[in-house]
């Protein structure tokens, strides 16, 4: 999910409104968008240049399950003891199953409603990456492997029956306290209730017809390294990641120790600056067992402090990924290697061995005879 949010806004939620005069916020260019999808990919690599470069391919079949996406381009709100008053024009489109919007008695919008589960959405991505070895450029640095990948390119095509696009026009509502007198033995919370149903008027979401849509996935590029200390066992990377969001986009610089605790079992650490000012924590785990199924799980922000209510406070989210590759044929046999001249000398030297062994065995019974 991205959003754009006006530093008015968090003024409003600190502050808010003062009850002595009038207090106005414009939160004008609010916007977000986000979406969530599934995924199924089959992936091809392939070794060059003697096996010192490894390109690959992941082709992806992505089914969607829900998007969205607000846009503010007018939206404020003033309050006080003389007047509430609110402005907007606001535009409002997205795809979930079966989502229809709905609206209240006096005809004002008041949600959605959804019926069923499925994917309304379908579409393909592609990531590409290549890996090489610069041991054959700089011998001195043999373990050194550096990294390039772009992830995430492609799209999602929403299907019109599942998708709604609503706006409003440009729209100015304004009500005083003293139109909602305590009368009738009305308790406070209904007369402030009855306010904010007027105040919600400005914002009154109206379709405007179905129709298809489709929205570009937010590529991702990587550019690594990795040093190898002790070889298939101990090494550190680092990784330049840039984030193409839709608003901004974003940069992290990430340092990692990576560990083979055994054969089909690799950890890492990773620790961020930059974007997360040395807020970033991350693990994974990969399990790659020789036969069946291979897994992967991670995780971005893994040590956020809470509050007493364990609420995060310095850390924004969570970014968890997990993962499941079914390996398609099995690694190439060893036993018809070529023969070197060591060990042509080694067969030589070990038949000469029998043939003179033979020979003393002939000259003994010949003895015995």
């Amino acid at each position: 999910m991205d959003a754009n949010i006006p530093k008015s806004f968090f003024g409003l939620l600190k502050k808010g409104f003062q009850q002595d005069a009038q207090t106005p916020y414009d939160l004008s260019d609010l916007s977000a968008t986000g979406y969530s999808f599934a995924e199924l990919g089959v992936s091809h690599s392939r070794p060059f240049m003697d096996n010192n470069l490894m390109l690959g391919v992941r082709v992806k079949l992505l089914g969607g399950f829900a998007d969205f996406n607000l846009e503010a381009q007018s939206l404020s709100i003033e309050a006080g003891p003389e007047l509430w008053r609110a402005k907007s024009k606001v535009s409002l489109r997205g795809s979930a199953p079966g989502v229809t919007p709905k609206y209240n008695e006096n005809g004002n919008f008041d949600g959605f409603d959804f019926d069923g589960f499925g994917m309304p959405g379908y579409g393909a991505g592609l990531d590409i990456g290549a890996v090489y070895q610069l041991k054959d450029i700089v011998p001195v640095l043999e373990g050194l492997k550096v990294s390039a990948a772009l992830n995430d390119i492609g799209f999602i095509a929403w299907n019109k029956n599942n998708s709604v696009n609503l706006h409003s026009p440009e729209t100015v509502v304004e009500v005083r306290p003293s139109q909602y007198e305590n009368q009738n033995g009305s308790s406070l919370s209904d007369v402030l209730d009855n306010a904010f149903e007027d105040i919600k008027e400005a914002v009154n979401l109206k379709e405007d017809g179905r129709s298809g849509r489709t929205t570009a996935l937010r590529m991702n590029m990587n550019l690594g390294a990795e040093y190898e200390i002790f070889k298939n066992k101990l090494s550190v990377g680092a990784l330049y990641s840039k984030r193409f969001g839709n608003y901004f986009t974003t940069s992290e610089f990430i340092a990692s120790v990576n560990a083979r605790l055994c054969p089909w079992i690799s950890t890492s650490l990773s620790y961020g600056v930059v974007h997360s000012k040395f807020d970033t924590f991350g693990l994974a785990i990969h399990l790659a067992p020789t036969k069946g199924l291979n897994l992967f799980i991670a995780s971005d922000y893994a040590i956020p402090r809470v509050s007493s209510d364990f609420i995060p406070t310095t850390s924004k989210g969570v970014n968890a990924q997990f993962g499941i590759s079914i390996p398609i044929g099995g690694k190439k046999s060893r036993a018809k290697e070529t023969l070197t001249a060591d060990d042509i000398e080694i067969k030589t030297f070990d038949k000469e061995i029998d043939v003179e062994t033979k020979s003393i065995k002939e000259e003994i019974m010949s003895s015995d005879e």
